[in-house]
């Protein structure tokens, strides 16, 4: 089965609102932004550097520079900056606790994840990519049914977002709700109907279900999408010899 496809983590580089702070600090953090912007993250680093320097107390520098961090993969430095963002912010900023989250589930610390989440949901819970995140946490946990209750809670917030429907597509066949699984499938085509992922899903799904047809059919979609699809052009021909083989246990029951 194709990975399930994540929200990827999305900077925050609001600038703090402290107006005793000195001013340059804050040029320091617009220079660095500029420069995180055109993916000079060595670059917006050194800038954070001198901002932290001139104002230590100040959290949304050591944010940002988690961010850069992140994009040149030092998790531990990032890690170790959005933790000291959230002391600072006296654990009081839901982005901060997303970013945070964003980089444990990546590195697989899904209950550290599953914590932060939680923190940035129960401080704004208007956001539906937390709750989608975080039903990506638990569907890594095996939690499908609360997964499933994240995924729908992200849809209310935003119902025209087909990676949700996707995910929760996902975590209905960890229940083995093969038709759920597929009305959700069905859903994100309807939303993208590129989405070459939501295709083989479904197909795959439908082969649960003997529906060898209308696997067939979406394996033929895929192919289009995907040319390439070693995995839905083998399933594809399987599929191909199921249907010749109940073709012929008909021919012959009749």
């Amino acid at each position: 089965m194709k990975p399930f496809i994540s929200f990827l983590l999305i900077p925050f580089l609001a600038l703090t609102t402290n107006t005793a702070i000195s001013q340059v600090p804050k040029s320091q953090i617009h220079r660095g932004q500029s420069k995180y912007q055109l993916k000079d993250y060595r670059g917006a680093i050194v800038d954070y550097d001198k901002a932290i320097e001139l104002n230590p107390t100040d959290p949304v520098p050591y944010n940002n520079r988690g961010l850069a961090k992140y994009q040149l993969k030092d998790m531990e430095g990032a890690l170790q900056d959005y933790s000291t963002a959230i002391e600072l912010n006296n654990r009081k900023n839901a982005i901060i606790y997303f970013n945070r989250a964003t980089l444990k589930d990546e590195l697989k610390d899904y209950e550290g994840a599953l914590k932060d989440y939680d923190k940035a949901i129960e401080l704004d819970a208007r956001d539906a990519v937390k709750y989608n995140n975080r039903g990506l946490v638990k569907y890594n946990l095996r939690i499908y049914r609360d997964a499933i209750a994240d995924f729908s809670s992200s849809i209310k917030l935003n119902a025209k977002d087909e990676v949700t429907y996707f995910n929760r597509a996902l975590a209905k066949e960890g229940l083995e709700d093969y038709i759920g699984a597929i009305d959700d499938y069905s859903k994100t085509i309807e939303l993208n109907f590129r989405e070459a992922d939501a295709y083989i899903n479904r197909a795959m799904v439908k082969v649960k279900l003997a529906d060898y047809k209308g696997a067939l059919s979406d394996y033929d979609q895929t192919l289009k999408l995907r040319p390439d699809d070693f995995v839905a052009a083998q399933n594809r021909e399987l599929v191909k010899a199921k249907l010749r083989e109940t073709e012929n246990n008909s021919s012959t029951n009749n």
